[in-house]
């Protein structure tokens, strides 16, 4: 999970120069709320779906996750090129 965050981070840092604190503040805020909600949430989750169930749930969803450096080196350019802010670094 951690390196999937790393990478992004880095995606983030390298695509948006001028605007990359922003980006940066985003993702940071975005971790930081499923940070504190998660803890709210998994007394929950692991009484309802037992620890196993819930175990392999958040186990599949880092697996899922480990997708997420790849789409940005394969689909990085066209996405980029979607982007206003992004755009205007890559002249």
């Amino acid at each position: 999970m951690f390196s999937v965050y790393l990478a992004v981070f880095n995606y983030l840092a390298d695509t948006y120069h001028r605007y990359a604190s922003s980006a940066l503040a985003a993702q940071s805020f975005c971790r930081n709320t499923l940070g504190g909600i998660f803890p709210l949430v998994t007394d929950a989750m692991f009484t309802k779906m037992t620890f196993a169930g819930a175990a392999s749930f958040l186990g599949g969803v880092g697996v899922v996750l480990t997708i997420v450096p790849w789409v940005l080196v394969f689909y990085g350019p066209m996405i980029r090129a979607r982007s206003r802010f992004a755009s205007k670094t890559m002249n």
